[in-house]
């Protein structure tokens, strides 16, 4: 029982980035969906269209949430010098896949600020 809670926490800690774009991802199209159906796109809060506002929140979150994670196994890679190969392999998987959600989720930020949205 162990050992399967232990194989389950690791692979979320290893895809924990990659679930945080996955609900990044679907928040903003979501959302922007939503607003664009339901014609509120016109709503600004202090000049700032609220679409813009959800997805800046949303992004700013997700960063955070990432950035938890990948820091901590980025410290684990370099502070240990003797390791067993499981250890640094969580670590790397970790770090890689937190940087790929990164660079996706400011791919999927960019056009909505960048864009007319409706």
């Amino acid at each position: 029982m162990a050992a399967a809670l232990h194989f389950v926490t690791n692979t979320l800690r290893m895809l924990s980035g990659l679930l945080i774009w996955a609900a990044h991802f679907g928040i903003v199209y979501i959302a922007t969906a939503l607003v664009c159906a339901r014609g509120f796109q016109e709503l600004k809060w202090f000049g700032v269209g609220v679409v813009a506002w959800m997805v800046a929140i949303a992004t700013t979150l997700a960063v955070g949430g990432i950035l938890v994670v990948l820091v901590p196994a980025w410290r684990d890679l370099y502070r240990r010098s003797s390791w067993s190969a499981t250890p640094a392999f969580i670590d790397w998987m970790t770090v890689a896949f937190g940087a790929l959600a990164l660079l996706a989720i400011v791919w999927v930020t960019l056009p909505v600020m960048l864009v007319p949205i409706c």
